[in-house]
């Protein structure tokens, strides 16, 4: 199992592990650590430690700003699929509903503006 694995597994079993100027930090629930596991954790300290170090290095920019475009484009997808849904909302209403949409006081109206 690599290491990324090891992290994985002891992440998903509620284990929190970090490290710290070259020590490994392992808070765990009781019984949740056996002695193989410790075993194993002390075995393959110098790995997950280079392997935890490597988690916090920051992402290269090119790839932030990526995704970011990324990002944008789904919400704008989004967005146009709101917008086709409120027009067929809005024109699904016949004249009496739109009478009585427009008379009542406690009605919300929601739209979108392009």
């Amino acid at each position: 199992m690599s290491a990324m694995l090891l992290l994985a597994h002891l992440r998903g079993t509620g284990v929190s592990i970090s490290a710290q100027r070259g020590r490994l930090i392992v808070e765990a629930p009781p019984g949740v650590v056996s002695a193989e596991l410790h075993a194993e954790l002390r075995e393959r300290k110098a790995e997950l430690i280079a392997a935890l170090e490597a988690e916090c290095v920051p992402p290269d920019e090119s790839i932030v700003l990526g995704v970011r475009r990324e990002i944008a484009d789904l919400l704008a997808i989004a967005y146009q699929r709101y917008a086709a849904m409120q027009r067929a909302g809005a024109d699904r209403l016949n004249d009496s509903g739109k009478e009585r949409l427009a008379n009542s006081d406690t009605a919300s109206v929601h739209g979108v503006v392009s």
